[in-house]
């Protein structure tokens, strides 16, 4: 019985990710949403970016900080498993959204088809995180305990290095990566050719992967899902290299 309700719920989340993108086309909520057994995809298709009104210059940057305004409220799920599942589910999105970009707007064939290798991938691991994500609360409805929950208000609350009294977590380390993101996003002086631009800020925004998935193999508890994450380091790291082939010729 338990076999048949994971192979359900696998079918589910297959049939269900595709209906979300579609409606984000029509929805103007741009917040991050949370599920009780896993996280929907949220919408960031939207042109609007109240955190950082310079992402109007172009539309990857848009999808970029849109991500970031989404999760600045994120709240714990009672352990740094759990965190970094939900906080790498909306960073997935993002890749996916900025894949979608490009796919749409380059024109480099070799970047587009790395785009595209790039967007299968992580709509894989967002499958796997979310079952990850289902199969700990099911566990957890089995016992007694229930997650603590905390919310961090405001992205500068969630840098660990700007005020040691407060309170530094797993959670607020993943989320402090993300300003960074924004700021070396910034600063990216960007050219009039969309796929190197696109392929400069798919470079940052796997590098902003790669620090979060170390913050979970460093303090996570779960085996299975800290060998995720090194296997995503391994994976955004090949990207990386790829990227960057490309940039140079």
């Amino acid at each position: 019985m338990h076999l048949i309700k994971l192979v359900v719920y696998r079918y589910l989340i297959l049939l269900v990710v595709p209906l979300f993108v579609i409606a984000s086309c029509n929805r103007n909520d741009t917040r991050y949403k949370g599920e009780s057994q896993g996280i929907g995809l949220a919408d960031s298709s939207s042109s609007d970016s109240t955190l950082y009104n310079t992402a109007a210059n172009h539309p990857i940057k848009i999808v970029m900080y849109n991500m970031v305004e989404d999760m600045k409220d994120m709240q714990t799920m009672g352990s740094p498993d759990k965190d970094f599942a939900q906080v790498m589910i909306r960073h997935h999105q993002g890749v996916v959204e900025m894949a979608d970009v490009e796919l749409s707007n380059g024109k480099d064939s070799e970047i587009k088809k790395i785009a595209q290798q790039i967007k299968d991938s992580q709509r894989k691991e967002f499958e796997e995180l979310n079952m990850f994500i289902h199969l700990n609360n099911q566990k957890e409805k089995q016992g007694s305990g229930q997650p603590p929950q905390h919310t961090i208000t405001s992205m500068q609350n969630s840098n660990p290095n700007q005020d040691a009294n407060k309170e530094r977590t797993p959670l607020t380390e993943m989320l402090a990566f993300n300003e960074q993101l924004v700021m070396k996003a910034e600063e990216l002086n960007l050219s009039t050719n969309f796929d190197e631009d696109f392929t400069k800020l798919m470079i940052m925004h796997h590098q902003s992967a790669i620090d979060i998935a170390n913050v979970e193999v460093a303090k996570g508890k779960d085996d299975k899902i800290k060998e995720m994450a090194k296997m995503m380091i391994k994976q955004n790291k090949d990207d990386i290299n790829k990227l960057n082939k490309l940039l140079d010729k």
